[in-house]
């Protein structure tokens, strides 16, 4: 247990790190800045900053601690180290315009962290409240931004390899990228009994888009879309939350 603590320390340092490693390996210049009319404002991604700061809270937190959910923290250790690594390759392929990895990357990083927050949900009352923070927050937020941001990073893709996002076929393939990550967030929400932080975090998301969209015009379509794909995330939470007016898990 203790080896694998260490290599989730060391992964979550790694992954804090990380968007430092990517400039010194490939340069600011060498982003790719197409991207295509659905992609969140800048400022939403600083969820970004958000999720590794936890991250490496809970890595030093589960490497020092004495807590009694130690089995969890092994259960969840190799998913943890997987994720984390892998953020930090995303970096760099991103920053080498490897989009088509960068998809490949996205879409395994969502299947461990829907793994590690289900294990998460499950043990959810027996978590202390930091490890709520450090561990139900992180995950929560981090599967959350993964639920759209996987097909913002496939939209990316398809626009860097050459299909345009003008016109009527731009808005049509734009739409149908939208709807899928609306159906994704739907599924998911179901399975991870609307919790709360996870559907905000894909509200933040969506709302990024939708602010994302006021920069172009002839774009209403995307942007009704986007806002009620938000009406309908946040309607779900109160459905599943009876009006948030269940007490648990928030």
């Amino acid at each position: 247990m203790k080896n694998l603590s260490l290599w989730v320390l060391l992964t979550s340092i790694l992954q804090f790190v990380s968007p430092g490693i990517s400039v010194l390996v490939n340069g600011q210049s060498n982003f790719n800045n197409n991207d295509p009319m659905i992609t969140p404002a800048g400022y939403a991604f600083i969820v970004w900053g958000l999720i590794t700061f936890l991250g490496l809270g809970y890595g030093i937190y589960q490497f020092t601690s004495k807590s009694p959910n130690q089995a969890l923290f092994a259960n969840i250790g190799f998913n943890l180290c997987v994720i984390y690594t892998l953020f930090a390759i995303w970096l760099i392929a991103a920053g080498r315009n490897w989009l088509v990895l960068t998809v490949i990357i996205f879409v395994v990083m969502f299947y461990f962290l829907t793994l590690v927050f289900g294990k998460v949900l499950q043990n959810y009352s027996q978590l202390t409240l930091i490890e709520k923070g450090l561990l139900y927050g992180q995950i929560a937020v981090y599967v959350g931004w993964a639920t759209v941001a996987i097909f913002a990073n496939t939209a990316s893709a398809i626009k860097f390899y050459g299909v345009s996002d003008l016109g009527q076929t731009g808005m049509i393939w734009q739409a149908l990228i939208l709807l899928s990550a609306l159906a994704n967030a739907i599924f998911w929400l179901n399975k991870f009994d609307g919790s709360v932080p996870y559907a905000l975090t894909i509200v933040w998301a969506l709302v990024g888009v939708y602010m994302g969209l006021l920069r172009f015009e002839d774009t209403a379509a995307l942007k009704i879309i986007s806002l009620s794909a938000v009406v309908i995330v946040i309607g779900l939470v109160f459905y599943f939350n009876k009006g948030l007016l269940r007490l648990g898990r928030v």
